[in-house]
């Protein structure tokens, strides 16, 4: 009896190992491109999360007979059913560590994105006020010059009256800036200036639009590890691609890469705690919170250098025709991969 004869397990292994699969050769390619341009490579990263979602009912309805016995012992170049059933020990098969690995991945995902991002976007809806022209006179000269600069209209601004320093966008037609009054005081007119212009970039690329796209996706994987790591690096590269933009707009990166630091570093103060750990769970906890903040530093420390030593792009030819060549390609092999 076959583990994967039910549509459900298969499209759930399928899944997991057509990611590992593209994100290993995604990342070989972009290597040996050398491509740096964070648009291309969100778009050859976006492959690892939308080939595996819905290559499967596609390749269902071309050939209805891919699942069946026939084509896995004729057809299929590899057959994920035949790794899972090995034994690793005593009455242990490789299917019950992939099973508690999917357990883990939803966990993680739960804890650290899926609940947080409801949270936050219920305390931050309830505490903010329009802001109206003339209250603030540095932020007025700060939206007259962007509105110089661009084409684009300002959008409306909602001020934030919590402690921590944040600033983003929402709104799906109609885009809006909100910002916390904390990190209006703590950074200079350039500094702001930069944060603003980066903020617009994300509304004039209708990375709101886009962004619940993906988190349908994401929630689609949400027990996917690839997926999870995939869809952080996704989110650095649209970061970095508005980091671009907002410098070209003000030319003035280094006073956007400064904002990212005293942003960071304000961050870090109001988020010190002093967890207990005198059980099991506070010290997963911890490691937990240390690891996560390990990786926001790393990410910012990257888009500080990017601002401070930018390196000349090195820009691979056909760029398009890479990426449709790159999706095809992966398409025609994960048919006989099941």
């Amino acid at each position: 009896m076959y583990l994967l004869e039910f549509s459900f397990s298969q499209y759930v292994f399928q899944c997991l190992l057509h990611s590992f699969i593209i994100a290993f050769v995604i990342e070989a390619l972009l290597k040996i491109w050398r491509e740096e341009r964070p648009l291309l490579r969100l778009r050859f990263r976006l492959l690892v999360i939308l080939i595996p979602v819905l290559s499967f009912p596609l390749y269902q309805l071309v050939y209805p007979q891919r699942g069946g016995f026939g084509f896995r012992k004729d057809i299929a170049i590899f057959d994920i059913n035949q790794w899972l059933l090995l034994r690793l020990g005593d009455g242990i098969l490789v299917w019950h560590a992939a099973l508690v690995l999917l357990g883990v991945t939803t966990a993680v995902f739960l804890m650290q994105e899926a609940i947080p991002i409801l949270l936050a976007y219920f305390h931050r809806e309830a505490s903010k006020t329009l802001y109206e022209s003339g209250t603030i006179p540095k932020l007025d000269m700060i939206l007259e010059e962007l509105k110089q600069k661009s084409s684009f209209t300002v959008p409306r601004i909602f001020l934030l009256t919590e402690k921590e320093p944040v600033i983003y966008t929402n709104g799906i037609r109609k885009g809006s800036i909100n910002i916390s009054l904390s990190l209006i005081e703590a950074l200079n007119r350039e500094e702001l200036e930069g944060v603003f212009a980066h903020e617009m970039a994300h509304i004039m690329r209708r990375d709101n639009a886009i962004g619940w796209v993906l988190l349908l996706f994401r929630f689609i994987v949400f027990y996917n590890p690839v997926a999870l790591v995939e869809f952080r690096r996704i989110i650095h590269e649209k970061e970095k691609l508005c980091d671009d933009i907002a410098s070209s707009l003000t030319g003035k990166p280094l006073a956007f890469a400064s904002s990212l630091i005293k942003v960071f570093r304000m961050a870090e103060a109001n988020g010190v705690t002093h967890t207990s750990q005198h059980n099991l769970g506070s010290r997963i906890l911890f490691i937990v919170h240390n690891l996560e903040r390990h990786s926001h530093r790393v990410r910012v420390e990257n888009r500080v250098i990017r601002m401070v030593r930018p390196n000349k792009s090195h820009n691979p030819p056909y760029p398009h025709i890479r990426l449709g060549l790159t999706t095809l390609s992966l398409i025609l092999l994960l048919f006989f991969v099941v």
